[in-house]
Order: structure tokens, then C-alpha cells, then sequence
């Protein structure tokens, strides 16, 4: 499942430096003229409905406006209705005569109808618009109930009373419309306000009533609680669940079970407050009592929040026990009356009990909870006041003798704000409400002129009778800006607010929790889910759209899945009705995910994955794999086995086969042999033959697993002895009259014998003296084996000679040759191919011969012999002889030779001194005789003048003839003799990019054909060559087309080499060529020239070279080619 983590930042309107921050007001109103506002509600839009009493002539219009009403009777019944923001949009009275009439309690029915509840005298039209219905009292002053629609119009109004003073103080509606008051009645009063007639009568002077009408005033059931004191009742609730909660005020002993029952309970000898809950019949359920021996208790509001729980607000003095069970919670007054707050849980166990107040008389008049039950008490005090119930304090001074209040606690009892307003003289709030948007309403009377803003603001009233009603508005909520957030299906967000002290979220579905900073939400629709942060008075209302996308659908393959050997892996796929989906699968201890099919040889826990390629969403399932890999037990049984290095047997000649037999303690398995190396398999037992690892498998045929840790070696020791005949003549003729029977044998423990042609047996070392075939026989004592093999001994007429050995010789030289005969035969006689007869001849060739000798008998013994008489080829001299450059009588005679056996010498017109050096200096002008000798002393000779007109030969130079545009051009000096140093005139825009002197490297950027010139240096004398060079503007079939007089091929073998290779070269005619080799580096590694070639083979050594990619580059007279090689030692 997939979570999801969202911040929610909740802001605050406004903050405060104190503790605890004051109500922020939005605005407060007075109705003009002598009034007591005594309740108050809102409806769902906001507006807010007031009613009370007035007296003489009150502008209900609070604004610019004036809506002056004139009260019928001494005090007039009022309801108004305001617009959210305070303005009047209608007020409705309702009096007659001199009676005093007044509204205690205003609720909405079910179907937004407004019933008011309250008390009259005397004659009273209760319709407030152009109707009449008139109702009168019985007595003193009688209860009336009244609904009217929510634009003020009449729609009934019923009555009922005693003789005295009977008077309603909290009304109540539920959800089919049925209206619930309690109040104090004097004396036998018929509670059905119709035709019926249903008398209750005071067990004292005051008892207690409830009465219950439907939603059209007729008369349900009305109950009367009471003892000989008096006794009323002050403030009606009903909880969630439909049952009525009320409380009031008792004295001494009252029955509070309506029923036939008896439910006493006591408080003497003073006053003590009750809790009463009935069912909707009326039936009792259950009372309890807040009691006090020094002092008095009333309870004036009571209400509960949505679990349950109870509330309830009100005044004592003395000291109280506000657990109304067996427990004990004593709080002492601190003045003549002090406001204290209750909170009892669903079934009226004491939770808490706190106390507002200071040391004169303080007190709480009305309660309202919100939707995250936090309290709102408004009422009256005096002096200075404590408003923080707990540990701390949070003290407000009334202005003049009451000042108005409201405060905020937690569903704790911890104070969250308070604040206060009022004047010189008197102020009091009567009734608090919690309205739409978590507004807080507030009604109450005031005297003097006043400041209502409990905040740094300011907003004074000052009222223009003696008594005025004030209607006050607060806002607490904020609304946040509203969050929107995507999800998939069966996912967990987590929702986090920041910057308030209290959260609460609705609605519950789908939520971890309903309070808290943090709550985790897994909706299983599109859910806009409301959050409420709380800081003090002031509450932020944000709301979370999650919106819900289905997760796509995954049918896994069934788990456990079992893991069996073979096949050794599991193909683990799951399906999905849902289109364009993706199927992944991932290991437990892993985080990645891999696409099916998903193959395993792994067993553990294994999820399942299907992602919805459209919207993003996924959802998984665990698939179990179990290991089910369990192998059978593998044994041998034939042999003592001690592990795969240690043969178990031997096949031998003595023993050709061994026998394995393999065994298990496992049922259920099959069992076979298999050979290592080649996986020749045998059954079990297995007759073995030869030399081999084999491998013993066990396998269990449920599962398909096999032991096949047990190798099993076998040797083999077939091998028979080797034999090597050691006889190097195999034959008997005119030379050779024995052969020696000689084998040579291993092991050396063996036996062997040669066997004749006729059967006879000849020890090894035995001497053959005729021809035939003879088989030595050897066999190894270690294992049994035998070789054989044979030798044949032919007899033939060979006379066997022995020649002298070739030899080398100058041309035309003599060579002494000869030749003998082998063995004993005599009367031999001895022909030269060269027609001489005798066994020594002399001969001197002018090339490379072979001479063969013959050598017969007269009992026909033949052979012959061959001599070779190497005759070198003629030594080729090439002589140059030049002057010197500063032309005095002497010059330089240079010597080139080829031919014969190098090395040479060289000697100049006497012969008697020869040197290693081919060049003579200095030498004075005159006619030489030049003479050459090879390493086998053959000599060559030439005469060579020296003269005043021997000129320098022309320097040399190599260079492509034929380039395109940008390539780079080698220029080679191959000059004879080779000059003191060269330089180039090369025309612009050709350069020199890099290589040496007499080697340079050049490019030309550009297209045409122009000369180069190298200029060569001999000492003062400077010698010109030139040569034209063509560049194309690309690599053109001109460019590159074969150029008749240039290189035809260049092939270097092998490639890639270890250093040693060969160039193998071909020109379309004869000229001088370089060949050098270079490095990727372009760092040149080797030259070499050659002269006046066609075709050539160059081997190469380069084996000092480091591995890596070179090039050999081939410069003509006409062109020059590159040949990339690698050198991989």
C-alpha cells in the first residue's frame, strides 16, 4: 500500500503575545430603547435570530435604519432576524394590554420552523403580522409555545398555566419536529394546551416540569419533579442519541424518577443543582446531584457533544462536590458566587470540574459546544476574575459592577480564550451560540456605554435606555486556502497540519483518527475532508479534496507456491482484468521491481505488483514460495569411498572393468551414473572400462531433486609399456652385414623378446643377420598389458660411399674432390659425372655445380654420392668519383659493391693494402685502378678518373607527385653522396608541419601545381634539384588514380604482428624508393633508401617497439602510400 505524505499549513488571523488570545470580534449590535435580549440561534445560512422583552418605544434596526416597534402591553415579546453581518432584514412583536410577556428560549425545528417559548399575562396576540390569535393566561402569568416559518409569519402558538406564576426557561426540539420545555409551575396546571385536559400539581410550592409537544403544538406527555421546597428547572438538551438531558435547581429530598419508580435524591440544608436524563417517552434513565452543605448550587445551561458526553454551566458558593457519584471533587467559591463548568461522560461519570471567577459574584448563564467540543460560557462577573481554570491564571476586571464574558475551553476543560467587555454600571450575557462557520453568537443586556471588542479594537455602544439588548459576533474560523490532492485506491496519506495546537477532522470515514496534528486518511471514494486547527479563539476551517483513483485489478497465481528442483525455477505470473497495465514481481529484501515473466530460484516472500500505465495507480499481493529443494541421501556401497580425489579402483589388463554400485537412504528415487568429463551416463551398478570422474545421482522422484555432491574416481592403468626400436639400419647390403636388435622400453619392470622370421626367440639387444621381419613382444608387470612392434630387414646391392664435404670456391677456381667406399668389398671402381675415373679429381666451375660420383664392384654393388661446389655471384661494382667543392687538385672516390659474399674491402691502384671503408678523400686528381675483395677472397677490379671535370652527381629527393588539397607530403632526401645539410624552397602557402632536415613534412592548404626545390649543401657548394608537385581540391579519381610510373602495391604480412614482418613491394617501373615507419604520434621510428628497384621484399625486426598502432609510409619518385599495421607481442 502506498502512502503519501501532504503538509497542510493552517494559518492563524490572529496572534496574540499573551498566553491566551482574545475573541476577535466582527461586530455588535443594540437594539435602541429599554430591551433585554434573552436567547439567541442561527439558521444554516448564518442569519441570526434573537427574541427577549421590550418596553415602550425600541428602534430594532441597529444600523442607519430606524424600524421603531411600540410595546402593546407594559413588556412585549420580540424576535428579530439578522443578516449575517448584523443588519436587520425584520423584527416581530407579540403583547397586549398592561401584561408583562418576555421569550426565554428560541430553537429551529427539523424543518427550519422558529419555536419560541416563553411566558405572558393577561390577553396576548401572538400572531405577529395583520392576524389575530389571542391566547390568555389562567393565572398570574402562564407558559406559552409558538412556531413561526423563518420570514417571522404565524403558523401556531399554544399556552397553558396555573393559577400563579408558571414560567417556561429552555425549550428543545428533535428530529421528527416534537418540541420538549421544562420550567417552574406554582400550582395545578393542565399542561395539554388543547381540548384535553392533563393536570399536574406542585409537590411543594415549585416542582419541576417537562412537557413534550408534536410539531403541531398538541400535547404528548408533560412530567412534574419536585419535593416540599422549591424546585425548577433551568436548561433542556438532547443529546445524539434522542434522550433528554436537564438541570436546575432542588432542595431537600426529591424523587426525579417521573415514573412509578423512586430515584431520591438529597441536598440539605440548601439548594443543590440536578442532572435528570429521560428517554423521548419521558421514562427515567438516569439523575445525579451536585450537592453542598455551606452553600448553594444552580445549573442554568447544560449540553453534549457528540460522543456523548455532558456539559454543564451555572453559579455556587460554599464548597460543592461536583462528582455527583461515590467519588468526591470539592470546589470552594472564592467570592459570593462563582461560574463553574461540569462535564459528566455519556452515562454521567464525573470527567471534570472547573471554576470561573473571582472574589465577588460571578456567573454562568449559557453553554454552547462546537463541532469539536470546545465550550463557549457566557454569563456575568464582577471585580477581577480568573478565567483559567487550571494551573495558571488568566485574570479580567469588569469596568463598572457587571461586566459581560465569554470564554472558550478545550474539550479538557483547558482554558483557550476569554475575554470581556461592559461599562460603568451593569452588563450581561444571557445566551452564547455557536452558529455557521463556527461563529460565536452572543446576546445579553447592557447599561452603560460600552466597548464590545474584548480585543485592541474598539467598538462602543452606548445605550439610550435604562436597559438595552446587544447582539455580538465573533469570529473564530478561517477559512485556508483548499487542497487538492490525487490518490490511488487502498493508498494512506498522511495528513499533517502546522502552526495551531489543536486539530480536528471530519468526517471520520477513512481517517486513523479524528483529532490530532496528524491523522492518516485512506478513503475508499472521492471524500472532501474538513480540518479544523484551533489556536485560542481563533479556528482555521481547511478542506482536503482527496480524489480517489481506481487502482487497476491483480489476480495473483496461488500462494504458497512450491519450489522443487526441477524445474529448478518457479515462473511466477500474475493476470489483471484491467487494460493497459504493467505486471512487475520483486523480491521481499529488495526495492526493484522486475517485469514479468518473472523467473525464481529463490523460496521467501514475493509481491506481486499490477501498475495502471493510464493513471499511475497500483496495487500488490504477497505470493509465498516455499523450499521443497530437499535432496535425497547418495551412496556408495561397492567400494570404501574417500572422497574425489582418491580412486576407489583401478581398470587394469588384469581387471578390465570395476563395478560401482550406488545406493540411498532415501525412498522413492532412481539412481545413475554419470561420466565427468564426457556425461556418458550408466545405470546402477554400473560397469565401468575406463579412466574417468563419475558422478553418482540420486534423485527423489517427488520432487525431482538429486545428491550429486559424490564423485566417484576410477583409474586406469592400461597403458602398455612404451617401446622404441633403437636399430638405425634397417637393412642389410654390400656395406652393412648385421643390424642389432636394440628396443628400448618403460617401465623398466617388464619382459621382453624379439621374435624371427623363422620363429626363433632372440633376447632384446640380439643381433639379425638376414633379411625379414622381426617382433619384439614387451609386457608390463605392474597391469598385465603388452606392445609389440616390428622391424623389417631388407638386404639390398647398396654400396654406401662417403664423399667429401660441399664447399665454396671463387669462379674458375680449383677444387680438389673425393670419395671411398664403406664395408670390405674390394675391386670398386669410382665415375664423375664430369667423366673422370678415379677416387680423387680435381675441378674448377664458373658457376654453382653438382658433382656425382658413382661406385661399382664387380659382384654388382652400386651406389653413388653428390658434392656441391658453391660459385658465388660476380662481385658489381659502382664507382663515383667527384671533385671538391673548392676546386683544388683532389675529390673523393665513393665504392659500392654487390654481389659475391659481403662483407667487402676495398683497395686503391697497389692491391696490397685492402679497408673496410668505401670512401676515399683527398684524394689527388689522377687515373686509379679500384679493386674489390669478398669475404671468400674473390676480387673485382675498375679503374675511375679523377679530374678537374668531375662534377658533384645531382642530389636526390623523393615526393609524391600527385596530392589532394590539406594532405600532408613527405619530402626524402636520397642524395649520393649525401649532402652537409639541405634546405627547401617551398612556395606559399606550403609549410613545414614537422619531420627533420632531410626529411621535412609539409602541407598545402591549397590546389595547382608548383616546384619544390631542395638545395643541397656540400661544404661552400650549394646543388639545386627540383621537382613539380601536383594538389587537387579533393580525393578525385584523378588524385587518386593509379599513376603509371608509381607504386603499384604495398602489402606488409602479417597484421596484426609481433615485430617481425614484411613489406612487400611493387613499382610500375624502376626508381629509387624510401619505406619508413612511424608511430601514432607521428614520431618517425625507421628509414631506409633503396635504389633503382621494380620489386622488393623488406623484412622488418621491430620487436624493441612497445604494443600499439603504426604505419609504414612508401615514398616513390612519383607518389607515396600509407599501410597501418598493429604490433601485438
Amino acid at each position: 500500500m502506498k502512502t503519501k505524505n501532504i503538509t497542510i499549513l493552517v494559518l492563524l488571523s490572529l496572534i496574540s503575545s499573551m498566553v491566551f488570545c482574545q475573541q476577535n470580534l466582527s461586530w455588535a449590535k443594540a437594539l435602541k430603547g429599554n430591551s433585554k435580549g434573552t436567547c439567541i440561534t442561527s439558521d444554516q445560512n448564518g442569519n441570526v435570530y434573537t427574541a427577549g422583552g421590550f418596553s415602550g418605544v425600541v428602534d430594532f434596526d441597529p444600523g442607519p435604519g430606524v424600524v421603531n416597534v411600540t410595546s402593546i402591553g407594559s413588556s412585549d415579546i420580540f424576535i428579530t432576524k439578522f443578516d449575517p453581518s448584523g443588519n436587520l432584514l425584520w423584527a416581530r412583536n407579540m403583547g397586549g394590554g398592561s401584561s408583562a410577556s418576555s421569550a426565554t428560549s428560541i430553537k429551529f425545528d427539523v424543518n427550519n420552523n422558529i419555536i419560541l417559548t416563553g411566558l405572558f399575562s393577561q390577553s396576548v396576540d401572538f400572531d405577529p403580522g395583520a392576524g389575530v390569535f389571542n391566547l390568555s393566561s389562567n393565572g398570574t402569568q402562564d407558559i406559552f409555545v409558538m412556531k413561526l416559518n423563518a420570514s417571522g409569519n404565524f403558523i401556531w402558538a399554544v399556552a397553558c398555566g396555573g393559577l400563579y406564576l408558571d414560567s417556561p426557561s429552555s425549550c428543545e426540539s428533535d428530529i421528527g419536529g416534537n418540541i420538549y420545555l421544562t420550567g417552574t409551575f406554582e400550582s395545578t396546571v393542565d399542561f395539554n394546551p388543547g381540548v384535553g385536559v392533563y393536570n399536574l400539581t406542585p409537590n411543594g410550592q415549585k416542582d419541576i416540569f417537562i412537557l413534550k409537544l408534536n410539531t403541531s403544538g398538541n400535547f404528548v406527555w408533560a412530567k412534574n419533579i419536585g419535593g416540599a421546597y422549591d424546585d425548577g428547572g433551568e436548561s433542556i438538551h438532547m443529546d445524539a442519541l434522542g434522550n433528554l438531558w436537564s438541570t436546575g435547581y432542588f432542595g431537600n429530598v426529591v424523587d426525579f424518577d417521573p415514573g412509578p419508580g423512586v430515584y431520591n435524591l438529597v441536598n440539605n440544608p440548601n439548594y443543590g443543582t440536578y442532572i435528570l436524563e429521560l428517554d423521548a417517552a419521558g421514562n427515567f434513565i438516569l439523575a445525579c446531584a451536585l450537592t453542598t452543605a455551606n452553600g448553594t448550587i444552580n445549573g442554568l445551561s447544560i449540553k453534549s457533544d457528540s460522543q456523548g458526553n455532558i456539559y454543564s454551566t451555572g453559579f455556587f458558593n460554599g464548597s460543592v462536590d461536583f462528582d455527583p457519584n461515590s467519588g468526591v471533587y470539592n470546589l470552594n467559591s472564592l467570592g459570593s458566587n462563582d461560574a463553574y463548568v461540569l462535564k459528566l461522560d455519556p452515562v454521567g461519570n464525573f470527567v471534570w470540574a472547573k471554576l470561573l471567577g473571582g472574589t465577588a459574584i460571578d456567573v454562568g448563564y449559557s453553554l454552547a459546544i462546537d463541532s469539536i467540543s470546545n465550550l463557549y460560557i457566557t454569563g456575568s462577573f464582577q471585580g477581577t476574575a480568573d478565567f483559567n481554570p487550571g494551573a495558571g491564571t488568566y485574570t479580567l476586571a469588569s469596568n463598572g459592577n457587571n461586566d459581560s464574558f465569554i470564554t472558550k475551553l478545550d474539550v479538557n476543560g483547558n482554558l483557550l480564550c476569554a475575554g470581556a467587555f461592559g461599562g460603568t454600571l451593569n452588563e450581561s450575557g444571557t445566551a452564547v451560540h455557536i452558529a455557521a462557520g463556527g461563529n460565536i453568537l452572543n446576546i445579553g443586556a447592557y447599561q452603560s456605554t460600552t466597548d464590545f471588542d474584548p480585543g485592541p479594537g474598539v467598538l462602543t455602544l452606548t445605550p439610550s435606555g435604562t436597559n438595552e439588548a446587544y447582539i455580538s459576533k465573533f469570529t473564530q474560523f478561517l477559512n485556508g486556502a483548499p487542497i487538492s490532492n490525487t490518490l490511488c485506491e487502498g493508498s494512506t496519506v498522511i495528513l499533517t497540519g502546522q502552526g495551531v495546537n489543536t486539530y480536528s477532522w471530519m468526517p471520520g470515514a477513512g481517517l486513523s483518527a479524528t483529532t490530532g496534528v496528524t491523522v492518516a486518511a485512506s478513503p475508499t471514494a472521492t471524500t472532501i475532508y474538513t480540518v479544523i486547527g484551533q489556536s485560542g479563539c481563533i479556528t482555521t476551517r481547511t478542506l482536503i479534496t482527496l480524489n480517489l483513483l481506481p487502482k487497476p485489478n491483480l489476480l495473483p497465481p496461488a500462494s504458497p507456491q512450491n519450489l522443487i528442483c526441477v524445474p529448478d525455477s518457479v515462473l511466477l505470473q500474475s493476470t489483471s482484468f484491467t487494460a493497459n497495465t504493467l505486471l512487475q514481481w520483486r523480491f521481499s529484501t529488495s526495492n526493484t521491481y522486475t517485469a514479468q515473466p518473472f523467473y525464481t530460484k529463490t523460496p521467501g516472500n514475493y509481491f506481486s505488483k499490477v501498475s495502471s500505465v493510464s493513471n499511475g495507480c497500483a496495487d500488490s499481493s504477497l505470493v509465498i514460495l516455499l523450499n521443497h529443494k530437499i535432496p535425497p541421501n547418495a551412496k556408495l556401497t561397492s567400494h570404501v569411498y574417500s572422497g574425489p580425489l582418491v580412486p576407489v579402483d583401478t581398470v587394469t589388463c588384469y581387471q578390465p572393468t570395476v563395478t560401482l554400485i550406488g545406493a540411498s537412504d532415501t525412498s522413492g528415487v532412481t539412481i545413475k551414473w554419470k561420466s565427468v568429463s564426457n556425461n556418458s551416463v550408466y545405470p546402477n551398478p554400473a560397469n565401468i572400462s575406463t579412466l574417468n570422474n563419475f558422478k553418482l545421482i540420486v534423485t527423489r522422484i517427488d520432487n525431482y531433486c538429486s545428491d550429486s555432491s559424490m564423485i566417484v574416481l576410477v583409474n586406469q592403468n592400461t597403458t602398455p609399456p612404451s617401446v622404441a626400436i633403437g636399430s638405425s639400419n634397417a637393412q642389410l647390403n654390400c656395406s652393412i652385414y648385421t643390424v642389432n636388435l636394440n628396443a628400448a622400453f618403460s617401465p623398466t619392470n617388464t619382459a621382453a623378446f624379439w621374435v624371427s622370421p623363422s620363429n626363433f626367440t632372440i633376447a632384446n639387444n640380439g643381433i639379425a643377420s638376414s633379411p625379414g621381419t622381426y617382433t619384439i613382444f614387451v609386457t608390463s608387470s605392474d597391469n598385465g598389458c603388452t606392445k609389440q612392434d616390428s622391424l623389417k630387414i631388407l638386404q639390398t646391392n647398396q654400396l654406401l660411399l662417403n664423399a667429401s664435404s660441399d664447399t665454396t670456391v671463387c669462379k674458375n677456381s680449383l677444387a680438389n674432390l673425393s670419395s671411398s667406399a664403406i664395408g670390405t668389398v674390394t675391386g670398386i671402381t669410382f665415375n664423375w659425372n664430369t667423366g673422370q675415373n678415379a677416387s680423387n679429381i680435381n675441378v674448377s666451375p664458373s658457376v654453382t655445380s653438382n658433382y656425382i660420383v658413382t661406385g661399382s664392384s664387380s659382384s654388382g654393388c652400386l651406389g653413388t654420392d653428390t658434392i656441391k661446389v658453391t660459385v658465388p655471384p660476380d662481385i658489381q661494382d659502382s664507382v663515383i668519383a667527384f671533385r671538391s667543392c673548392n676546386n683544388n687538385s683532389t675529390g673523393t672516390i665513393l665504392v659500392f659493391a654487390k654481389g659475391g659474399i659481403a662483407p667487402y674491402k676495398y683497395s686503391i691502384n697497389n692491391g696490397g693494402t685492402f679497408f673496410a671503408n668505401n670512401s676515399f678523400t683527398n684524394i689527388p686528381f689522377g687515373n686509379y685502378n679500384i679493386i674489390i675483395k669478398d669475404s671468400l677472397g674473390c676480387i673485382t677490379q675498375t679503374n675511375v678518373t679523377l679530374s678537374a671535370t668531375s662534377d658533384l652527381p645531382a642530389p636526390k629527393f623523393l615526393a609524391s607527385t600527385l596530392n589532394y588539397k590539406s594532405d600532408t607530403l613527405v619530402l626524402v632526401d636520397i642524395s649520393i653522396p649525401k649532402a652537409d645539410s639541405v634546405s627547401w624552397v617551398l612556395p606559399p602557402p606550403a609549410v613545414i608541419v614537422g619531420g627533420d632536415m632531410f626529411n621535412p613534412v609539409i602541407m598545402y592548404n591549397d590546389t595547382g601545381t608548383f616546384t619544390i626545390t631542395m638545395k643541397a649543401h656540400y661544404g661552400p657548394c650549394t646543388i639545386n634539384t627540383t621537382k613539380q608537385i601536383k594538389f587537387f581540391a579533393s580525393d578525385t579519381l584523378q588524385a587518386n588514380n593509379h599513376n603509371n610510373n608509381g607504386i603499384k602495391s604495398l602489402i606488409v604480412y602479417p597484421n596484426p604482428n609481433d615485430g617481425q614482418f614484411t613489406a612487400a613491394i611493387e613499382f610500375y617501373k624502376r626508381q629509387n624508393m624510401c619505406v619508413q615507419v612511424w608511430n601514432s604520434n607521428a614520431l618517425k621510428i625507421q628509414q631506409q633508401n633503396f635504389y633503382d628497384v621494380e620489386n622488393l621484399l623488406i623484412p622488418f625486426s621491430l620487436t624493441q617497439l612497445q604494443n600499439g598502432n603504426y604505419f609504414l609510409r612508401l615514398i616513390g619518385e612519383y607518389d607515396s602510400k600509407n599501410f597501418y599495421f598493429i604490433l601485438n607481442k
